[in-house]
Protein backbone atom coordinates (compact mmCIF):
# COMPACT_ATOMS: atom_id res chain seq x y z
CA UNK A 1 0.00 0.00 0.00
CA UNK A 2 2.44 2.08 0.92
CA UNK A 3 4.31 1.51 -2.47
CA UNK A 4 1.11 2.43 -4.01
CA UNK A 5 0.24 5.56 -2.63
CA UNK A 6 4.45 6.95 -3.47
CA UNK A 7 3.57 5.62 -7.25
CA UNK A 8 0.27 7.68 -7.34
CA UNK A 9 1.74 10.25 -5.97
CA UNK A 10 4.66 10.65 -8.39
CA UNK A 11 2.16 10.24 -11.09
CA UNK A 12 -0.01 13.04 -9.81
CA UNK A 13 2.90 15.22 -9.86
CA UNK A 14 3.97 14.31 -13.40
CA UNK A 15 0.29 15.02 -14.55
CA UNK A 16 0.62 18.45 -12.56
CA UNK A 17 3.87 19.39 -14.44
CA UNK A 18 3.01 18.50 -17.91
CA UNK A 19 -0.62 20.21 -17.26
CA UNK A 20 1.27 23.70 -16.16
CA UNK A 21 3.70 23.14 -19.16
CA UNK A 22 0.62 22.88 -21.61
CA UNK A 23 -1.04 25.98 -19.81
CA UNK A 24 1.86 27.95 -20.67
CA UNK A 25 3.03 26.59 -24.20
CA UNK A 26 -0.21 25.24 -25.81
CA UNK A 27 -2.24 26.61 -28.83
CA UNK A 28 -5.53 26.42 -26.71
CA UNK A 29 -7.17 23.71 -28.81
CA UNK A 30 -10.35 22.09 -28.14
CA UNK A 31 -10.17 18.32 -26.87
CA UNK A 32 -12.07 16.29 -29.78
CA UNK A 33 -11.64 12.96 -28.07
CA UNK A 34 -10.27 10.86 -25.12
CA UNK A 35 -8.63 7.59 -25.62
CA UNK A 36 -10.97 7.89 -28.87
CA UNK A 37 -10.82 3.87 -29.89
CA UNK A 38 -11.34 2.70 -33.60
CA UNK A 39 -11.61 -0.51 -34.26
CA UNK A 40 -13.34 -2.19 -31.24
CA UNK A 41 -17.07 -3.31 -30.58
CA UNK A 42 -17.58 -3.38 -27.20
CA UNK A 43 -20.12 -2.32 -24.57
CA UNK A 44 -18.24 0.24 -22.90
CA UNK A 45 -19.12 2.67 -25.56
CA UNK A 46 -18.80 4.16 -29.04
CA UNK A 47 -15.84 3.30 -31.58
CA UNK A 48 -15.33 4.34 -34.83
CA UNK A 49 -15.23 1.69 -37.84
CA UNK A 50 -11.74 0.47 -38.04
CA UNK A 51 -8.79 1.92 -40.29
CA UNK A 52 -8.60 -0.48 -43.37
CA UNK A 53 -4.84 0.15 -45.73
CA UNK A 54 -4.30 -1.94 -48.56
CA UNK A 55 -5.80 -3.55 -51.56
CA UNK A 56 -6.96 -6.84 -51.98
CA UNK A 57 -5.39 -9.90 -49.74
CA UNK A 58 -3.02 -7.82 -48.37
CA UNK A 59 -5.80 -5.72 -47.01
CA UNK A 60 -5.20 -4.99 -43.34
CA UNK A 61 -7.17 -3.95 -40.34
CA UNK A 62 -6.54 -2.18 -37.48
CA UNK A 63 -7.60 -0.89 -34.44
CA UNK A 64 -6.49 0.95 -31.49
CA UNK A 65 -7.24 3.64 -29.23
CA UNK A 66 -6.06 7.47 -29.59
CA UNK A 67 -4.95 8.98 -26.00
CA UNK A 68 -6.10 12.82 -27.01
CA UNK A 69 -7.07 14.28 -29.79
CA UNK A 70 -7.56 18.26 -30.05
CA UNK A 71 -9.36 20.38 -32.62
CA UNK A 72 -8.84 23.83 -33.58
CA UNK A 73 -12.62 24.55 -35.26
CA UNK A 74 -11.07 24.84 -38.85
CA UNK A 75 -10.76 21.09 -39.26
CA UNK A 76 -7.09 20.51 -38.22
CA UNK A 77 -6.03 17.86 -35.38
CA UNK A 78 -3.67 17.37 -33.23
CA UNK A 79 -2.78 13.90 -31.74
CA UNK A 80 -1.33 13.19 -28.83
CA UNK A 81 0.13 9.35 -27.82
CA UNK A 82 1.15 9.96 -23.94
CA UNK A 83 4.07 8.38 -22.82
CA UNK A 84 5.10 7.55 -18.85
CA UNK A 85 8.99 8.67 -19.26
CA UNK A 86 11.26 10.78 -20.70
CA UNK A 87 11.53 11.47 -24.74
CA UNK A 88 13.32 8.84 -26.64
CA UNK A 89 15.36 9.07 -29.71
CA UNK A 90 13.45 7.54 -32.01
CA UNK A 91 10.35 9.53 -31.37
CA UNK A 92 10.93 12.21 -33.97
CA UNK A 93 9.31 11.89 -37.53
CA UNK A 94 13.09 11.87 -38.86
CA UNK A 95 13.44 7.96 -37.18
CA UNK A 96 9.98 6.20 -37.54
CA UNK A 97 11.09 4.60 -41.07
CA UNK A 98 14.31 3.49 -39.91
CA UNK A 99 13.23 2.36 -36.46
CA UNK A 100 9.84 0.80 -37.90
CA UNK A 101 7.56 3.20 -35.68
CA UNK A 102 4.41 3.43 -36.62
CA UNK A 103 2.42 4.11 -33.66
CA UNK A 104 1.76 7.89 -34.13
CA UNK A 105 1.54 7.91 -38.07
CA UNK A 106 -1.61 5.41 -37.56
CA UNK A 107 -3.38 7.40 -35.68
CA UNK A 108 -2.50 10.24 -37.54
CA UNK A 109 -4.18 8.00 -40.53
CA UNK A 110 -7.07 7.14 -38.55
CA UNK A 111 -7.83 10.33 -37.82
CA UNK A 112 -7.64 11.58 -41.11
CA UNK A 113 -9.28 8.94 -43.05
CA UNK A 114 -12.49 8.02 -39.96
CA UNK A 115 -13.35 11.52 -38.77
CA UNK A 116 -13.11 13.93 -41.57
CA UNK A 117 -10.60 15.88 -39.94
CA UNK A 118 -7.43 17.14 -41.31
CA UNK A 119 -4.87 16.04 -39.36
CA UNK A 120 -1.66 18.87 -38.89
CA UNK A 121 0.52 17.56 -35.53
CA UNK A 122 1.03 14.03 -34.07
CA UNK A 123 3.41 13.96 -31.26
CA UNK A 124 4.61 11.40 -28.44
CA UNK A 125 3.99 13.23 -25.70
CA UNK A 126 6.55 12.57 -22.73
CA UNK A 127 5.42 13.26 -19.23
CA UNK A 128 8.58 13.08 -17.20
CA UNK A 129 12.04 13.85 -18.04
CA UNK A 130 13.55 17.08 -18.45
CA UNK A 131 11.95 18.41 -21.99
CA UNK A 132 8.03 18.45 -21.94
CA UNK A 133 8.17 18.84 -25.83
CA UNK A 134 6.17 16.93 -27.79
CA UNK A 135 8.07 14.66 -30.23
CA UNK A 136 6.22 13.77 -33.74
CA UNK A 137 5.93 15.87 -36.69
CA UNK A 138 3.80 18.71 -37.85
CA UNK A 139 2.95 20.73 -40.55
CA UNK A 140 5.22 23.79 -40.69
CA UNK A 141 2.98 26.85 -40.16
CA UNK A 142 0.68 25.27 -37.99
CA UNK A 143 -0.66 27.39 -35.11
CA UNK A 144 -0.40 24.64 -32.43
CA UNK A 145 1.33 26.22 -29.54
CA UNK A 146 5.51 26.71 -28.83
CA UNK A 147 5.84 22.98 -27.09
CA UNK A 148 7.00 21.84 -30.08
CA UNK A 149 10.59 21.03 -31.89
CA UNK A 150 11.13 23.25 -34.83
CA UNK A 151 13.46 20.28 -36.50
CA UNK A 152 9.75 17.94 -36.24
CA UNK A 153 8.06 20.55 -38.58
CA UNK A 154 7.37 19.44 -42.66
CA UNK A 155 5.49 20.80 -45.20
CA UNK A 156 1.97 19.71 -46.06
CA UNK A 157 3.23 17.35 -49.36
CA UNK A 158 6.16 16.44 -46.67
CA UNK A 159 4.16 15.35 -44.19
CA UNK A 160 1.18 13.48 -46.01
CA UNK A 161 3.80 11.51 -47.71
CA UNK A 162 5.51 10.30 -44.63
CA UNK A 163 1.92 8.89 -43.71
CA UNK A 164 1.55 7.45 -46.94
CA UNK A 165 4.84 5.49 -46.19
CA UNK A 166 4.11 4.93 -42.79
CA UNK A 167 0.19 2.80 -44.10
CA UNK A 168 2.44 1.19 -46.52
CA UNK A 169 4.98 0.03 -44.32
CA UNK A 170 2.52 -1.29 -42.25
CA UNK A 171 0.38 -3.62 -44.87
CA UNK A 172 4.18 -4.77 -45.87
CA UNK A 173 4.92 -5.57 -42.20
CA UNK A 174 1.29 -7.28 -41.73
CA UNK A 175 1.69 -9.20 -45.33
CA UNK A 176 5.34 -10.48 -43.36
CA UNK A 177 4.09 -11.54 -40.23
CA UNK A 178 1.27 -13.66 -42.81
CA UNK A 179 3.75 -15.43 -44.15
CA UNK A 180 5.74 -16.47 -41.30
CA UNK A 181 8.88 -14.16 -42.15
CA UNK A 182 9.35 -12.94 -38.38
CA UNK A 183 13.11 -13.05 -38.01
CA UNK A 184 14.62 -12.65 -34.58
CA UNK A 185 16.24 -9.30 -33.85
CA UNK A 186 17.25 -9.49 -30.21
CA UNK A 187 19.65 -6.06 -30.20
CA UNK A 188 17.00 -3.65 -31.08
CA UNK A 189 13.52 -5.62 -30.02
CA UNK A 190 13.67 -3.12 -27.28
CA UNK A 191 15.67 -0.01 -25.94
CA UNK A 192 17.57 -2.20 -23.79
CA UNK A 193 18.52 -5.34 -25.72
CA UNK A 194 16.67 -8.37 -25.98
CA UNK A 195 12.96 -7.98 -24.28
CA UNK A 196 12.26 -11.88 -24.17
CA UNK A 197 15.55 -13.91 -23.66
CA UNK A 198 13.77 -17.08 -22.59
CA UNK A 199 11.92 -17.67 -25.56
CA UNK A 200 14.07 -15.91 -28.26
CA UNK A 201 14.98 -17.89 -31.23
CA UNK A 202 18.19 -16.57 -31.50
CA UNK A 203 19.30 -17.18 -27.94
Amino acid sequence: AIVRAGLLRAVEADLRRYLRFEAAEGAGWATFGLELSFGFETPEGPSLPALELGDGPDRVRIRGMIDRVDVDGRGHALVRDYKSGAPRSDWPAARWAPDQRLQVALYLIAVRELTGLDPVAGFYQPLRGDDLRGRGMFVSGSEIGTAVHGRDGRPAEEFAAELDAAGERAVALAAALRSGAVTPCPQSCSRDGCAFPGICRSQ
